[in-house]
């Protein structure tokens, strides 16, 4: 083959292996960054920061924060992961993670790991999540056992 031809196929093939913006990805899971986000490696060798869509979880700093980022780091390390990205772009989006069918931001509120963020959380699968966070609230799970209370998240209402 002529180098004017195989550069334009590389070209082509990093161009169609990248994640393309807006359409869902397949990458593996590097480490989670917080309770909240996955740093991912997209199949192009990029990593790319994923905030779970639509919840919060405790910061960092705090002592439950510190066991949302570690179990949710458990669950997802070294594992791929389907990523459906709904804002953003290149190296940070927010979107959903789905992770052996199960969606990653539906599993931490089921686990009191972290609470859904209705300033954010506006699609109709974020009122069955309200009914999983109460459930774990219930429950005493995760974060709601030491903090019975919690965080309104913006909602104002337990």
């Amino acid at each position: 083959m002529k180098p004017l031809t195989l550069a334009l196929l590389a070209l082509a093939v990093l161009v169609l292996a990248r994640p393309p913006e807006g359409r869902a990805w397949t990458g593996r899971v590097v480490e989670a960054a917080s309770g909240q986000a996955l740093l991912v490696r997209a199949q192009d060798g990029s990593d790319v920061l994923v905030r779970l869509y639509g919840i919060e979880a405790p910061g960092p700093a705090e002592k439950a924060g510190r066991a949302s980022r570690e179990a949710l780091d458990a669950m997802a390390r070294d594992r791929e992961v389907d990523v459906l990205p709904l804002a953003g772009s290149g190296s940070r989006v927010d979107g959903h993670v789905i992770l052996d069918l199960q969606d990653l931001s539906s599993e931490m509120v089921r686990l009191g790991l972290a609470w859904v963020d209705w300033r954010h959380c506006a699609r109709g699968v974020c009122e069955r999540w309200l009914l999983q966070e109460q459930e774990a609230r219930a429950a005493g799970l995760g974060y709601w056992r030491d903090h019975p209370l919690g965080k309104s998240a913006g909602r104002g209402v337990f």
